[in-house]
């Protein structure tokens, strides 16, 4: 909702203005905007936009997996597991930003790896060392969380050339040309950073957070440690065996790529979030289509032919059928969330009544679906954290008070959320309730969402 609401406005200079007060870079809105110029901005639509980039990672991830493993058919299997991949699907159908930054991170290594191999200097070299440039920038801007690749490629480039210090100066002038493409945004990155360091959302990192965000990229959904403990150290023995597997059976230089750009975010995101915390599973999204090529590596490499064939049936068949066991356990129908409750509402809702939502983190789903245009407001009798979506925000869609809204109709429809951003303050005594219905959210943390009528009398 937040995305598809900040494509919206008219006047292209808000817009940019309106992310430079949020915590992300501009790219994808960017993108985006275009595309719902094209396309509209229905729920298809821009979920459709995550779609089709998740489709262009997966190619990107076929030459990727080539290029390191001359390998066409361990090349189309990883680009297969990453298409079915659980835990990409789940990003691949949101509106956000994900799949763009792992598109840009594949395809930014992928020609790394063909400059590298080009003759230093040459007309060849420099052009693919700009296209390197251009994508690793556009990752960059598309999420922050993309600048840990950046290390590795560096890391791997000491490694290539090892001591021939003219050609890593010459590799080094694609890395002033990222700088270079992201100095104007500087300025608002270094103040979207200090208001982070000021406060922000991400629980503190724990000694499970590692091994869980590992097991969640492998099956697609988070074990909790308490219950699974077992499971989630058995996951990341197999994922830390089929590395060792990938470099010890493969005397390509490029694995060490794989290796690099699996670690690095995990190292720079634990060392960051010992002051701040940044850490966060979906993340990690960006880094997936790295893992799957070291895994389905991992697989090719064994010697047996049988206990190979298992290995990479159970890599496929885990794949197909994870995200399809998730979608079961959801049970879309009796859970609508949002969407049911916003149907709910402009169902039987006059254009003179009020909808108060007292989250932020619901005010602006109901406003993407307000085709009514039902008058509404966030209830926020104290100033609002900056990680709520106050960069969507006017005073006047605030209600600092009950008054606030008692002063507009004497009909008010209030939204409470059960999950993330509950906040479900008592009404005055003044208003008589006259309906309640609750909508479960597919999600456990984002819980039900609760809908009440109410006659101020």
């Amino acid at each position: 909702a937040f995305s598809a609401l900040l494509i919206q406005y008219k006047d292209y200079g808000e817009m940019i203005y309106r992310i430079g007060l949020d915590v992300h870079p501009p790219l994808y809105y960017m993108i985006l905007r275009a595309w719902g110029d094209l396309f509209g901005v229905s729920l298809f639509s821009i979920r459709f936009f995550s779609f089709a980039l998740g489709m262009l990672t997966a190619v990107a991830t076929f030459l990727l997996a080539k290029e390191i493993f001359k390998n066409q058919k361990l090349a189309l299997l990883s680009a297969f597991v990453f298409t079915l991949s659980s835990f990409q699907v789940q990003y691949h159908l949101e509106a956000r930003m994900y799949t763009l930054g792992a598109f840009f991170l594949v395809l930014a290594t992928f020609i790394l790896l063909h400059s590298l191999k080009s003759h230093v200097p040459s007309t060849r070299f420099f052009f693919l060392l700009a296209g390197y440039a251009i994508c690793a920038a556009a990752a960059l801007y598309t999420h922050y969380f993309t600048v840990f690749v950046l290390f590795a490629h560096a890391t791997f480039v000491l490694y290539w050339f090892r001591f021939r210090f003219k050609k890593i100066l010459y590799v080094g002038i694609g890395f002033v040309g990222i700088a270079i493409f992201f100095l104007p945004w500087l300025p608002t990155f270094l103040r979207q950073l200090s208001q982070v360091q000021e406060s922000y959302w991400i629980p503190a990192i724990t000694k499970w957070s590692i091994p869980t965000t590992i097991s969640k990229m492998v099956i697609g959904d988070g074990l909790d440690p308490n219950q699974a403990a077992f499971a989630i150290i058995f996951i990341n023995i197999f994922v830390a065996v089929a590395f060792l597997l990938t470099l010890w059976r493969y005397r390509h230089k490029e694995k060490w790529m794989l290796l690099l750009i699996f670690l690095m975010p995990f190292i720079g995101s634990v060392l960051i979030s010992l002051q701040t915390s940044i850490y966060l599973d979906r993340y990690f999204v960006f880094y997936l289509p790295f893992l799957l090529i070291a895994l389905v590596a991992a697989a090719f490499a064994i010697p047996q032919k049988q206990i190979r064939f298992v290995v990479l049936s159970a890599l496929v068949l885990g794949a197909a059928i994870s995200y399809p066991i998730h979608w079961q356990t959801w049970d879309l129908a009796n859970k609508p969330g949002m969407a049911g409750a916003s149907s709910y509402i402009l169902s039987s809702a006059d254009p003179n009544d009020i909808v108060l939502a007292n989250s932020s983190f619901v005010f602006f789903t109901f406003r993407y679906y307000n085709q009514k245009q039902v008058s509404h407001l966030l209830y926020a009798p104290e100033e609002l954290p900056h990680f709520s979506g106050t960069a969507l925000l006017n005073e006047e869609d605030i209600a600092r008070s009950f008054q606030n809204a008692e002063s507009r109709s004497d009909i008010i429809w209030t939204i409470d959320t059960t999950g993330f951003g509950n906040f479900q303050p008592a009404v005055p005594n003044s208003w008589n309730k006259l309906e309640e219905k609750e909508f479960p959210d597919a999600y456990e943390h984002r819980g039900s969402i609760i809908v009440r009528k109410y006659h101020i009398r």
